[in-house]
């Protein structure tokens, strides 16, 4: 027969393993996804933040615009909205407290350095081309 001191050192090793085991999946699992992303563009420089690389949010050129929306990795299309303090047209209805904003798409290049896409005013469907490289 066994000792119980025997007994209880292996329950305590074996549980030992477990835990570290399962800090070492749940570290590797969290890897963290936040990135921060700058491309020059034909509206100014462009800067983007993720903390989960699926909602981004951003800064554009020099006149206050902001964007935010979602990315989808499988197609590396990005939808969303623009909005700044002014614009050349003005939409009825309001964005983030302003009424000068509209829509956003573009796509990243498989190699993730360049974008093409398109914007529109308000909630028209976009048509006027953007695109940027990656800075």
């Amino acid at each position: 027969m066994k000792s119980k001191q025997s007994i209880f050192a292996n329950i305590f090793k074996s549980n030992l393993l477990l835990l570290i085991c399962a800090f070492l999946v749940l570290g590797i699992s969290n890897t963290s996804l936040a990135e921060t992303v700058k491309f020059s563009t034909t509206w100014g420089v462009l800067t983007v933040h993720s903390d989960d690389g699926i909602h981004y949010t951003g800064t554009y050129g020099k006149k206050g615009g902001k964007i935010y929306g979602n990315y989808q990795a499988g197609t590396r299309t990005f939808t969303g909205i623009w909005h700044k303090p002014k614009s050349d047209k003005r939409c009825t209805s309001k964005r983030e407290g302003t009424p000068y904003w509209g829509t956003v798409e573009y796509t990243v290049n498989s190699s993730e350095t360049a974008f093409t896409g398109v914007w529109g005013y308000c909630a028209v469907s976009p048509t006027h081309k953007w695109s940027g490289t990656l800075k």
